[in-house]
């Protein structure tokens, strides 16, 4: 081979090495741009994700306080059912205690009307 043809060749070779190397470099560069946005991406992403896990944290701790609050409101209720129902009973017993007193008087105040009924019939009879 000639010493120009070998030139010749070695520059196509060095010409082509040199586009494959921007081909090569272009490539790295679209990979690294890529890169950069998947990991801005995948960033976030992640700031995100932790975003919901605070906002559920949140959400969760506001329902926990809730039912706190529903089963102390429960619990105050019960317990002022219970003393309603004590007083409802007492009162129930002292109108019972009443009745039975009533009726007894009742009776006592018949029999006397009867007895006096019956003596002053006999009076008159007399």
């Amino acid at each position: 081979m000639e010493h120009g043809s070998i030139e010749k060749l070695l520059s196509d070779t060095r010409h082509s090495v040199q586009e494959r190397l921007r081909d090569v470099e272009d490539i790295m560069q679209k990979l690294r741009n890529e890169c950069g946005a998947s990991h801005f991406t995948a960033t976030a992403f992640e700031k995100r994700l932790e975003k919901e896990k605070l906002q559920k944290q949140a959400r969760a701790s506001e329902m926990k306080s809730l039912m706190k609050e529903s089963r102390d409101t429960l619990r105050a209720l019960s317990e002022q059912a219970d003393c309603e129902r004590d007083r409802f009973k007492a009162t129930i017993q002292r109108l019972q205690t009443q009745l039975r007193q009533e009726r007894d008087t009742s009776f006592q105040l018949r029999k006397q009307l009867s007895d006096i009924l019956l003596t002053t019939q006999t009076n008159h009879v007399l």
